[in-house]
């Protein structure tokens, strides 16, 4: 039996479902964008709320989370409650685990699409990057807003959390 609360039902169950409460979130990524006022990926740090610091990576501390991360992962586990109220407890650390894997993928994401809009053999100014970075992570945010389809690589994103979570 896998050692992660989602893991112990299988496909079928929760697993399945938090499949689709991780593509809503791609599609409702409407936590990418955030504050208007909030400026890029590192800004406005301040605490985290105590029960979603499971969502962050080892060794980031809890006093100092971006604004837009701290927006990100009280929205996507709020939304996830919401749509799955019956979930247990125990299955809601695995969703706070998924919620901040899907925040670094879809970041992680955003910096590989500013770096691909980097003209060959430049050397982009990193200030410069991140900027171009957290402008895609917004974009995001302002094509789901228009679009509801989700592209096939924010849903690998989702699917790659999900199965890392449930040890599949």
């Amino acid at each position: 039996m896998p050692s992660s609360p989602l893991g112990r039902h299988g496909r079928g169950g929760i697993v399945g479902r938090l499949v689709a409460v991780a593509l809503l979130i791609a599609v409702l990524v409407g936590a990418c964008g955030g504050d208007d006022d909030v400026s890029g990926f590192e800004a406005d740090p301040g605490p985290i709320a105590v029960d979603l610091i499971g969502a962050l990576p080892d060794g980031v501390d809890p006093d100092a989370v971006p604004a837009v991360q701290r927006q990100f992962l009280d929205w996507c586990i709020k939304g996830g409650q919401d749509r799955l109220p019956e979930i247990p407890t125990v299955q809601r650390e695995g969703l706070v685990s998924v919620c901040g894997c899907v925040y670094e993928g879809l970041v992680e994401h955003s910096f590989a699409v500013a770096q691909d809009a980097t003209p060959d053999g430049a050397d982009p100014d990193p200030e410069e990057l991140a900027k171009r970075a957290f402008d895609a992570f917004r974009e995001l945010d302002e094509d789901a807003r228009i679009d509801a389809s989700v592209p096939d690589d924010i849903r690998e994103i989702a699917r790659r959390c999900i199965r890392a979570e449930a040890g599949l």
